[in-house]
């Protein structure tokens, strides 16, 4: 009987730091968890120690905004309104009004369209119209909105109906716009959140113009220059696999840009395009506008800190 007990006891404790225990206790408990389901997370409201006040000041204080009234209802999605109105009415209470964020998130979005066509405007202040309706376009996309709500970390804010932790995109896509159009000082939440997802992105990368050719001519005219012409400026491994073509386009006797390409052909679309990077000030080499950006604001609290300081006057130490 002893040796039995032994050999049980060999069984479960460890040799040499092999748990023989892990393995059978991980199967029983893949089991069990198979048996009950997948588990469904509840609600972060649901907790007991949920204030959605103080996190709700919490949220303003980490997005940098200032609290307004219509910022509960920013959060509150249309079918949880209809499902509290439904509730009222199978207990026969009087009807309270319940505001969802369905018109504000129509409203946020104009809002958010009219302060990006001028903070880009601001920006870039020598692209072409069409291709500032493009990166409009670009950050007022669904996806794109999505993401910035995630980053904000809207999720546990949204009034909904179901189960689990899990938020939809529309409900996400709606929360946000409704939440721009509640705050009181939208050009800084749009700077912070909306348009720096820019930085780092080229903005040719985004836009890719099909016509540059054309593009550049246009550009040319209304400067009163005649068309480009391209030159050859180098080349090398001609008729071998790896031949490199350089060509620089010119006009008025003036080097507009240069590339480089495998083709004659796809060396002058580079240069073309190169050109037009110059022209439009969106260079790989030139300073970021939100590099100019962090430098004024930057230059602001530098100013204002010499500025409190001078105020003060000077402390003697007794």
């Amino acid at each position: 009987m002893f040796r039995r007990a032994s050999i049980d006891l060999a069984r479960t404790m460890g040799v040499r730091g092999y748990r023989k225990h892990l393995i059978p206790t991980l199967r029983i408990m893949a089991v069990r968890q198979k048996e009950a389901g997948e588990k469904i997370l509840p609600k972060r409201c649901s907790y007991l120690e949920w204030d959605f006040s103080r996190e709700l000041d919490a949220l303003c204080r980490r997005l940098g905004i200032e609290r307004t009234e219509k910022m509960r209802d920013s959060f509150v999605s249309q079918g949880y309104a209809d499902e509290e109105e439904q509730k009222l009415k199978d207990l026969g209470l009087p009807l309270a009004p319940i505001h969802s964020n369905a018109t504000m998130a129509q409203e946020g979005l104009v809002k958010l369209r009219e302060v990006l066509k001028s903070q880009l405007r601001e920006c870039y202040p020598y692209l072409p119209g069409q291709a500032l309706d493009f990166l409009q376009q670009y950050l007022v996309s669904p996806d794109m909105l999505v993401d910035i709500a995630s980053q904000m970390g809207l999720q546990p804010f949204i009034f909904r109906t179901g189960t689990g932790q899990d938020v939809s995109p529309e409900l996400l896509y709606d929360a946000v716009l409704a939440l721009f159009f509640a705050v009181r000082e939208p050009d800084e939440l749009c700077r912070r959140f909306f348009l720096v997802q820019l930085c780092g992105k080229d903005v040719f990368d985004l836009w890719n113009p099909k016509d540059v050719t054309h593009m550049l001519n246009t550009l040319l005219q209304q400067q009163k220059l005649p068309p480009y012409e391209a030159r050859l400026i180098g080349e090398t491994g001609r008729n071998t696999l790896e031949s490199l073509f350089y060509v620089g386009v010119y006009a008025g006797g003036k080097q507009l840009g240069k590339g480089a390409g495998s083709t004659q052909a796809q060396a002058l679309d580079v240069a073309v395009r190169d050109a037009l990077r110059r022209a439009f000030g969106v260079t790989r080499d030139a300073r970021s506008p939100f590099e100019r950006m962090a430098m004024q604001r930057l230059g602001k609290k530098i100013t204002h800190g010499l500025t409190t300081a001078s105020n003060k006057g000077p402390s003697y130490a007794s």
